[in-house]
């Protein structure tokens, strides 16, 4: 089993554009680069590897994923990666056969898991971002961006 979760930055002192500018007049690209860091989590079985910093831009991340998925499915033996922006840290991403293999390359961290599970996993961590969001900033569900990372959630969930 495969899970990728998202939480919104916490702390008393937030840096996302979200508590100062309205997110439906945002761009594209600050809405995927200044709104909503926070953290992410990847749990693989019992295994489990988490950010804690609070400065992964959420929705850069959730379509990063898809694109991973996009690039790992096409060939059999492959590989991607995720870089962490102003930092040499990434995830990286193999496939081999049927089997995802991912390695962050900070922590003590490794999972695998069938590339059919990762689809499935990655198309949740989608829906679930948009709307954990959307819950907290109805606006950014009138963005583009919002239509964008919800198509290919219901895409990889099929």
């Amino acid at each position: 089993m495969i899970e990728f979760r998202g939480r919104l930055e916490e702390r008393p002192d937030p840096v996302g554009w979200e508590h100062r500018r309205d997110c439906a007049s945002a761009t594209r690209g600050e809405l995927l680069w200044y709104f909503f860091p926070g953290d992410v989590s990847i749990r693989v079985d019992s295994n489990c590897w988490e950010t804690n910093l609070g400065w992964v831009p959420l929705l850069h991340f959730s379509l990063s994923l898809a694109d991973i998925y996009t690039t790992l499915g096409v060939a059999g033996d492959t590989d991607a990666k995720y870089y962490f922006t102003e930092s040499d840290a990434e995830i990286r991403f193999h496939r081999s056969g049927e089997m995802v293999t991912i390695s962050p390359s900070f922590g003590d961290f490794q999972g695998s898991c069938r590339l059919s599970e990762f689809r499935q996993a990655i198309g949740r961590f989608l829906y679930d971002v948009i709307e954990d969001i959307g819950a907290r900033f109805s606006s950014v569900l009138e963005t583009p961006l919002a239509a964008e990372i919800s198509e290919k959630a219901e895409f990889l969930l099929r």
